[in-house]
C-alpha cells in the first residue's frame, strides 16, 4: 500500500470501523449493559465480521500493513490501560495480539478471499460464542495451562463451524463435490477446529482456529 492521500483515506476507513466497534462496546461496558468476558468476545465477533471482508477489496500486503498497525495500537492501549472492556482481565493472555497475527497469517498463507473470510469468521464466531456460551451455561469445566474451558463451549464451536462450512459450500464454491464428501469435510473440519478450541490456551486459539480452517479448505480451491 504505497503512501498516498487516497490510500491513507482507505486505511482510515478500514481501521476507523474497528475503532467505532471498540468504542461502542466500551460505552456499553461503561454503562454496565455488557460486562466481563461478554464485552471482549462481542468485540472479537464484530471485528471478525468486518475483517472477514477485507480480502475482497484489499491485497494480502494491505491486510498485513493494517494488521501491523492494529498490533501497535493494541500494545499502546495495553500500556495506557484504556479500553478496559477488552483489556480489563486479570489472567495472562496473548489473545488480542494473537488475534491480529492469526488474521495476518491467514491472509498471507491463503490467497483465496473466500477461504480467508471463512477462516476469520470461524475465528470470531467459533471462539467468541464458545467463550460466551461456555461462561453462561458450561457446567463441566476444565483447566488448560491456566485457561478455563468447558464442554458446552467446545460443542458450541463445533456447531458454528458446521454452519459456516455449510454456508461456504452452498454460497461460495463453484467446485461441487459429492454430498457425502461435503458432509465428511464439514464434520471433520468442525471436529478439528473445536478440538483446537478445546486444548488451546492463553488466547492461542486465535492462531490455531483460522490457520486450521484455511489449511482444511484451501486445498479444495483450485
Amino acid at each position: 500500500m504505497p503512501f498516498s492521500l487516497e490510500n491513507v483515506a482507505i486505511a482510515c476507513l478500514y481501521l476507523g470501523v474497528i475503532g467505532l466497534i471498540v468504542i461502542s462496546v466500551q460505552v456499553l461496558f461503561h454503562w454496565r449493559l455488557i460486562v466481563g468476558e461478554y464485552s471482549r468476545k462481542l468485540t472479537h465477533i464484530l471485528i471478525a465480521f468486518w475483517m472477514a471482508t477485507w480480502r475482497f477489496n484489499l491485497t494480502q500486503l494491505e491486510v498485513t500493513y493494517l494488521g501491523l498497525f492494529l498490533i501497535l495500537a493494541i500494545l499502546v492501549a495495553q500500556q495506557l490501560k484504556i479500553f478496559n472492556s477488552i483489556f480489563g482481565i486479570n489472567r495472562v493472555t496473548y489473545g488480542e495480539v494473537s488475534y491480529v497475527i492469526g488474521i495476518i497469517l491467514t491472509s498471507l498463507l491463503f490467497p483465496d478471499p473466500t477461504v480467508y473470510a471463512l477462516a476469520v469468521i470461524n475465528l470470531g464466531l467459533a471462539d467468541g460464542f464458545a467463550a460466551i456460551i461456555g461462561t453462561k451455561y458450561g457446567r463441566i469445566k476444565y483447566n488448560v495451562f491456566g485457561s478455563t474451558k468447558s464442554l458446552a463451549g467446545m460443542f458450541t464451536s463445533f456447531v458454528i463451524v458446521i454452519i459456516s462450512g455449510l454456508l461456504f459450500w452452498i454460497l461460495a464454491v463453484d467446485y461441487k463435490p459429492s454430498l457425502v464428501f461435503v458432509c465428511m469435510h464439514i464434520v471433520s473440519t468442525a471436529a478439528v477446529v473445536s478440538g483446537l478450541e478445546f486444548v488451546s490456551f492463553k488466547g492461542l486459539d486465535n492462531l490455531t482456529i483460522p490457520l486450521a480452517t484455511g489449511l482444511l479448505y484451501s486445498s479444495l480451491i483450485v
